[in-house]
């Protein structure tokens, strides 16, 4: 959240999409993975020139530098990161089920997440801001974690 109030969403989404040439380099390097396909690599390096042209044009970038990024980096090595331990832990881990790995993930992810909160504040007057949410915005949040869970539930049922 923080890569998006300092950022705009592109910037976020440009960062995010380069995001798997990082993991293909530190699986091959650290995991013992082989390195993708010549049309994977072409795809990669199509996205990282795509991401260097963005930041070259982008008008944040021009002004402040790589301090514009600053939270949208944060966010890109903590991205990283969750995918490479997560793909290792699930590789290493016997699980029982496709719900395994995801609970595992985020239950790693969340003390971080939690302990990054409340240094940020942003627990403070946590009553009154979810009392501001509308209603319609409580119905989106209701129904994404619904069908988010379902779909986990659908998964692990036809495997």
């Amino acid at each position: 959240m923080q890569a998006l109030s300092h950022s705009n969403v592109e910037t976020v989404i440009v960062f995010r999409a380069c995001s798997p040439i990082a993991v293909t380099v530190i699986e091959y390097f650290f995991m013992d993975r082989a390195w993708p396909t010549l049309r994977s690599t072409f795809s990669l390096g199509l996205v990282a020139v795509g991401a260097l042209i963005y930041c070259i044009s982008d008008s944040q970038f021009a002004m402040d530098g790589v301090a514009a990024y600053s939270w949208v980096l944060v966010y890109f090595f903590l991205i990283v990161f969750e995918m490479t331990y997560g793909k290792k832990l699930t590789s290493t881990v016997k699980m029982e089920s496709l719900w395994g790995p995801v609970l595992y993930c985020n239950t790693l992810a969340a003390l971080p997440m939690f302990l990054l909160g409340y240094i940020r504040n942003d627990y403070e007057n946590i009553a009154e801001k979810l009392m501001e949410i509308p209603a319609n915005g409580a119905l989106v949040i209701l129904f994404t974690c619904v069908t988010g869970t379902l779909i986990g539930y659908d998964i692990s049922r036809s495997t």
